[in-house]
Parts: C-alpha cells; sequence; structure tokens
C-alpha cells in the first residue's frame, strides 16, 4: 500500500495554562504580526513542566495542505519540515523516496516557503541559526532564514577525521543496552539483571577485533531478555574502510618508550632492478643507518604516540622530507627527500631470498650455491 499526502503537522500545549501556539487573531493583531509580531517570552532555562490531563484535547493543526512531511524540526521562529508530490511513500517506508524539498513554516506570519529544493537530510545547529544540509554526495550550509536557496556547498576534499574505533564500539555498546533498558516493553526485563549484563558483555568488548564482533556481542546482550523479533541492525556494521594510500619506506620500526621516539630497526636494502623497484632509503647520499631516530615527516614532528604510518598517510610517490638524527634531539639532525613506496612487500620478498643465500655460504663454507626459483 502507498499513502500519499495523508500527514498534516501538529502542535500540542504541555500545560494548561498555557495558550495555542496559533491563536485566533482580531484585524489589529493581524496587522500586529505584520509589522513583526509580539515577541517571544519564554525563558529557555526554565524546566519543561507537562500537565498530561487533558493533553489530547490542547492538539491544534498548523494551516497547511495534507502533504508527504518527513523530518520535522523546530526553531524558536520556524517549523521546518521536508516535502515532495510524487513518491513510494509506503507504510514501512522500505523503499527510499529519494530528495524532498526543505520547506519552513514561519509561526509568526503563519506562511509556508520553501528553504532549498531536493535535499536528502539537514540538520539545524544547536543555537537555530544554520541548517546543514546533503544533496547526494555534497554537503552544505546556509542560513535558517534563507528561502528559495540554491545552497551553498562546502569543500570537503581534505577534511580528515580521526577517530578511536575502542570507545567508538564502547559508546555504541551502552548505548544499545542503554536503548533496551529505557524503551523495553516489560518494566522487570523479564527479571534480568540489567545491571550485570553491561558488566558481563561489556568486559568482551576489549577483544573485539572489528565492528562485526560489537555487533555479535550486542546480539548476545539482547539474548538474554529471551524475546522474539529483537533484532540488532543499523549502524555502521557494513561500513567499509575507504582505502587510504599510505607510503612506506621499507623499514621495520622500534619504539624508544623513554624519548617517545621511533627508531630504524631494520632497512630493506634489496633492490629489484628488473621491476626498478628500490628501497627509498638506499639511494645515493642517503646516509642513514639502523638505530637512527626518525623526528619529523615534512615538518610535522614525529611522536610514538600515534602510529607510525598515520605520518605516511596520502604519501605514496610523492616528494617527503624527512629529518633524521643518531639521537633523539634536532641538534645535528639530516634532512633527506624521499618517495615512499605503495607496498613493501617485493623489498622483503627479496630480503627473504638473500636472506637465505647468505645462510646456504655461511654453513657451507661457501661450497654451496643457494638459487631462488620464484616460479617453476
Amino acid at each position: 500500500m502507498v499513502y500519499k499526502k495523508v500527514a498534516g503537522i501538529y502542535c500540542m500545549t504541555l500545560r494548561k495554562d498555557d495558550g495555542p501556539l496559533l491563536p485566533i487573531l482580531t484585524d489589529a493583531e493581524l496587522s500586529e504580526e505584520k509589522d513583526g509580531g509580539a515577541e517571544s517570552k519564554a525563558d529557555p532555562s526554565s524546566h519543561v513542566v507537562i500537565d498530561f490531563d487533558g493533553i489530547t484535547r490542547r492538539v491544534e493543526a498548523l494551516p497547511i495542505p495534507r502533504g508527504n512531511y518527513r523530518d520535522l524540526a523546530v526553531t524558536s521562529t520556524d517549523v521546518f519540515y521536508r516535502n515532495k508530490d510524487e513518491g513510494d511513500f509506503n507504510r514501512f517506508e522500505f523503499r527510499g523516496v529519494g530528495p524532498m524539498d526543505l520547506h519552513a513554516f514561519s509561526i509568526a506570519d503563519r506562511k509556508q516557503e520553501t528553504v532549498i529544493g531536493g535535499v536528502d537530510q539537514y540538520r539545524i545547529s544547536a543555537d537555530g541559526s544554520s541548517i546543514v544540509y546533503r544533496k547526494g554526495g555534497k554537503v552544505g550550509i546556509i542560513p535558517a532564514s534563507s528561502r528559495d536557496s540554491n545552497g551553498d556547498e562546502l569543500n570537503l576534499g581534505y577534511l580528515k577525521m580521526r577517530f578511536d574505533p575502542m570507545a567508538e564500539w564502547k559508546q555504541i555498546f551502552l548505548e544499545a543496552w542503554r536503548m533496551e533498558r529505557d524503551f523495553y516493553y516489560e518494566p522487570n526485563m523479564h527479571g534480568v539483571d540489567w545491571e550485570a549484563m553491561k558488566e558481563k558483555y561489556g568486559k568482551l568488548l576489549a577483544y573485539a577485533s572489528c565492528r562485526q564482533d560489537v555487533q555479535y556481542i550486542i546480539g548476545e546482550l539482547i539474548g538474554e531478555l529471551n524475546t522474539s523479533h529483537t533484532y540488532v541492525w543499523g549502524g555502521d556494521r557494513k561500513r567499509k574502510a575507504e582505502h587510504v594510500s599510505v607510503g612506506m619506506l621499507g623499514v621495520d620500526w622500534e619504539t624508544d618508550a623513554k624519548n617517545n621516539r621511533y627508531r630504524f630497526r631494520k632497512i630493506y636494502r634489496v633492490p629489484d632492478w628488473t621491476q626498478e623497484i628500490m628501497s627509498p632509503l638506499t639511494r645515493p647520499g642517503m646516509n642513514i643507518n639502523e638505530g637512527d631516530y626518525l623526528l619529523k615527516v615534512n615538518d610535522v614532528e614525529v611522536t610514538a604516540d600515534r602510529n607510525i604510518y598515520s605520518y605516511f598517510e596520502d604519501m605514496v610517490d610523492k616528494p617527503v622530507t624527512i629529518t633524521v638524527n643518531s639521537k633523539p634531539t634536532m641538534n645535528g639532525a639530516r634532512e633527506y627527500v624521499v618517495k615512499p613506496l605503495r607496498g613493501e612487500r617485493t623489498l622483503r620478498y627479496l630480503d627473504w631470498v638473500e636472506h637465505n643465500r647468505r645462510v646456504a655460504d655461511r654453513e657451507s663454507n661457501g661450497t654451496i650455491g643457494y638459487i631462488h626459483l620464484p616460479d617453476t
């Protein structure tokens, strides 16, 4: 079944002694409204009090035609919502309806106007002054007072965000636990000690290796309630990390905890001239040795409290300036320009072959030759 243009937008007055949102106006009051209307005297710091007695009789409809309204949001001056004439507005909305126009209903003027057309999502800022919207893969910000806006797209090409997956997983788990606690239909949680369940399953988060593990733990938690049709879905469990090219120098690293620095523990030096693969640190003129410290990458100080590879994001085959020293200080440090590789597999493979050759030579006192056949 498809249900079109059956939705209205309504206001419910919470307290008995409060008047309606849209009172009937006299001619004089209508004139005053056109001149700007009365200023709101609501105290934003006051507590919200709800008189439930008779609350269903304190409902009023906004004077707008029936529509396919979605995503309601309210500021002190306007009511915002998305709407469009055509679409598959089925009861469960298992098929998306696509972009919808964002509208605003002015409480003072009692008029509906289009804010911006064809948006997939929107959010109002905390102070009600701005709207962030998404159109397909593009994001923009416009003033909440905008009408018939063409949008103001943001360039997010250089936006990066770092997050701690373990901290995020803990928040996801606690939110799922809290939602069951607050909204489960049986107040006694079927006799299950819900606080104890948080402790029991929360301990497992430390052993989760991926988002799917967290999903499994949440499923086991909810399974304690022995209730049918309690599903775990949504969120980012299907999220795949975007590929980020990380430059590599052909190095095994070690940390100097005392100085919070990284050191070159081993440098892979065996080149593959047939494929023109050469260790970035063994080119002519580079005096970098095992045990040296990496102090900077492109003027960014390198410390061991961050993953070493995070300093080389998006640096594959790009000129990168590294600062190196035999001691963990800048005094006497040397700078080199290198081009990090996309991967180290070939260098490590060739090093393994060379290691085998040396072992055969050493153990046989030079009487046995080692010939590596990579493919027969």
